[in-house]
């Protein structure tokens, strides 16, 4: 018989689905006195016939079981971690060969096997070990057994009587033996098995077979994937295996930064609870620091600690942090205009005393301040003195308010109507001015003229006055000595809304483990024709936040320092990619057109200075009907558009990069004219945020870039920004 010159037969064991670099522990018997699976397969095994308790090799009482090779197994019903055994193993065993044989004995006896029948056909049985005696040799060996014939690829004599420590190893391309600790051979093995649903033996061969194993087995070892060489040498060293069976991961909860709730120096968090992966085993995890998850955290870094203990006593620490930011600024409320009166002509100006304004903050202010003007108490010359003042939180948050104290003199007509000056003069800022040009004119009632008429304070007919009220005096030295005057306002009012920009709307991804996404983005860039005081999210979630799937509006305001208000919005969508929703097809770039993505200055990003960029494209060669559609991140911002010639009407888009990521411009074609490849120009402004080509037409461009596409592909250029 074929069989006569086997002594251990393992065919290759891999479980189906599991990744064979983790090394899972797949079963573990320790065999006191029972066949309990330690590990969470829960393959326990039943007990049949001559099954005895035994010394383990340490002479524990009951540590290990004694077979006595004719009727004693253990059957191990099938499972799907036991039958998915097809690429890569470890298999680990202390093993007590009987020294007593008597001839006409069966010569094998089988350690573990699982297959259909006892007849050797390929692909049966999945996988078998066994040890063989005779009155002249006792050796350990491995073969396959997918074909009808045996192959002995290796021989080992071993010692009988005595315990000593086997392991088995195939990582897919070699196969390794270990006694104790010395590798006693390896080949070169690529063969794969086919599984099967019948129930694992220990000590027994395949159903119907009457191959038994004699002797006594302890801690066999079951491992989805390979073990490295020195992980083998361990496990013969340690007495119980725990310091690598009992290996886990703790996952904490990844850092959380929100802002405080509005009006309060707080915010209320929640967290997942940390995540264990332990080899073999289980284990509990326990919060030693910090606050519960759902409680009130105060502004600033709350450091949460957990820790986990396995089954078997080892443990391990793992850190989070829940920063809170208190993101709402002071308020401050400033006093209405003061207007003061001068009734002496021989004084200039007036002694005033004030109050610094009341400033209230959802945490704790830390100072209010006068940031510019005259400090309370001084003299207030005549004319308009405006004071600004600041208050400051304790984290850092800052509000400003401002007022006028506006001192007069009391004017007194001087020969009655000799000087004519015009009616107060109210007009509306210039566009883009912080102000307006303003012509008026002044007469002498004597001569119907105005020669020799000075002006003495103010600002000259046709000069630029600011938005305020700016009061104008002229004045004339008549024949007689005495002087004449008259007196008028100039008020410029503000009525210009502030410019609000707001970045473009993002399409986000990730699956419903997460149920969203930490989402930062540039903080809306705010200008005025004169000075903008404020920028404020009205509706929607701030840079840094947690965005949930669906659509979030995102409202920003920002107010100039004469109250009039601009509005800007975007939209951030949060797709639940579990769901296999996908972008709309006119919007968003094809898969397959990225993957055929021709990358020019492949590794190069254009980097910028400032974030927003407007792109200016056009054919610089010829115009000849072709048409591109351009793509910024995803979203279609020309769609199927003519390339013209610059002076025929280029195409303008303004865009807003996102310094934390590498941005793309994606040009796809469609040539209708006669030059191929299509070939586009995009010249890059930065800086601007416009589509007004005539604003921009005399200036260089930082960088321009030739794009050059086929039809069916596309085009790509990386941009990149360094906004601090």
């Amino acid at each position: 018989m074929k069989k006569l010159k086997r002594l251990i037969l393992l065919l290759i064991i891999i479980f189906n689905g599991l990744n064979v670099q983790s090394q899972k522990l797949i079963a573990y018997y320790p065999f006191n006195n029972n066949a309990t699976d330690q590990c969470s397969f829960k393959n326990n095994g039943q007990i049949s016939g001559g099954v005895t308790p035994e010394e383990d090799r340490f002479g524990n009482p009951c540590g290990a079981l004694y077979f006595n090779g004719t009727d004693g197994f253990i059957e191990v019903p099938n499972s799907s971690s036991l039958q998915s055994i097809i690429k890569s193993y470890t298999v680990l065993c202390w093993i007590k060969l009987d020294n007593t044989y008597t001839p006409g004995e069966l010569e094998w006896l089988t350690i573990i096997c699982k297959g259909s029948d006892a007849v050797e056909t390929p692909n049966n049985p999945q996988y078998r070990v066994q040890t063989f005696q005779s009155a002249t040799q006792s050796t350990i060996s491995i073969n396959t057994d997918f074909t009808e014939y045996d192959n002995d690829f290796a021989n080992h004599r071993y010692e009988t009587g005595k315990w000593f420590f086997y392991a088995l190893v195939y990582d897919g391309k070699n196969v390794r033996a270990y006694i104790n600790d010395n590798k006693i051979w390896e080949f070169p093995y690529d063969k794969r098995l086919e599984a099967n649903n019948e129930p694992l033996h220990i000590a027994k061969d395949i159903p119907g077979a009457t191959e038994y194993f004699k002797g006594a087995l302890d801690d066999l070892r079951i491992y989805d994937g390979a073990l490295p060489e020195k992980i083998i040498f361990q496990l013969f060293n340690d007495n119980s295996g725990s310091s690598y069976d009992d290996v886990f991961k703790l996952t904490c909860p990844q850092n959380i930064t929100k802002n405080n709730e509005k009006g309060e120096c707080y915010a209320t968090v929640t967290y997942e609870k940390p995540v264990i992966d332990i080899n073999c085993g289980t284990g509990n995890v326990t919060q030693i620091a910090g606050l519960p998850s759902g409680s009130e955290f105060p502004i600033g870094n709350n450091d949460i600690v957990f820790e986990a203990v396995s089954s078997t006593g080892l443990k391990k620490t793992c850190f989070s942090k829940v920063i809170i930011k208190d993101n709402e600024a002071p308020t401050i409320k400033c006093p209405k205009d003061t207007v003061l009166t001068v009734n002496d002509p021989n004084i200039d100006g007036v002694k005033f005393e004030y109050n610094l304004p009341e400033a209230i903050d959802n945490c704790k202010i830390k100072e209010v301040k006068l940031t510019s003007g005259l400090n309370s108490d001084a003299i207030f010359p005549e004319g308009n003195n405006e004071l600004q003042f600041s208050a400051i939180d304790e984290n850092g948050n800052k509000s400003e308010c401002s007022y006028n104290v506006i001192v007069k003199k009391s004017i007194k007509k001087v020969l009655n109507d000799t000087l004519i000056c015009p009616k107060d003069i109210i007009k509306v800022n210039d566009q883009n001015k912080c102000g307006a040009i303003v012509n008026y004119n002044v007469f002498d009632r004597t001569t119907n003229s105005n020669p020799n008429i000075k002006l003495s304070e103010g600002i000259e007919s046709g000069s630029f006055f600011p938005v305020g009220t700016t009061t104008n005096k002229y004045k004339k030295v008549l024949i007689n000595g005495s002087t004449a005057e008259c007196v008028f306002n100039v008020i410029i009012t503000d009525k210009e809304r502030p410019e609000i920009i707001c970045p473009n709307d993002t399409i986000l991804y990730c699956d419903k483990i997460n149920k969203g996404v930490i989402y930062s983005y540039i903080s809306p860039i705010a200008t005025d024709n004169c000075r903008v005081g404020k920028v404020n999210l009205k509706k929607g979630k701030s840079s840094g936040e947690f965005y949930p799937f669906g659509i979030t509006d995102n409202i920003y305001e920002a107010y100039d320092i004469y109250g009039n208000t601009g509005t800007c919005s975007f939209k951030v969508t949060v797709v639940d990619t579990s769901k296999n929703e996908k972008k709309p097809e006119d919007t968003i770039v094809k898969k397959d057109i990225i993957e055929d993505t021709i990358i020019y200055d492949k590794g190069k990003d254009i980097v910028f200075k400032d974030c927003i960029i407007t792109l200016v494209m056009y054919d610089d060669n010829q115009q000849d009907n072709d048409t591109v559609s351009v793509f910024f991140n995803g979203k279609e911002i020309v769609k199927r558009e003519l390339i013209k010639l610059k002076q025929n009407g280029a195409i303008l888009r303004a865009v807003m990069l996102n310094p934390d990521e590498k941005n793309e411009v994606i040009v796809k074609a469609w040539n209708y004219g006669k030059i191929r490849p299509n070939t586009l120009r995009i010249d890059f402004y930065e800086g601007y945020y416009i589509n007004d080509y005539n604003k921009i037409k005399n200036k260089k461009p930082e960088i321009y870039k030739i794009v050059h596409s086929k039809p069916g592909y596309a085009g790509a250029i990386k941009l990149k920004c360094n906004y601090k």
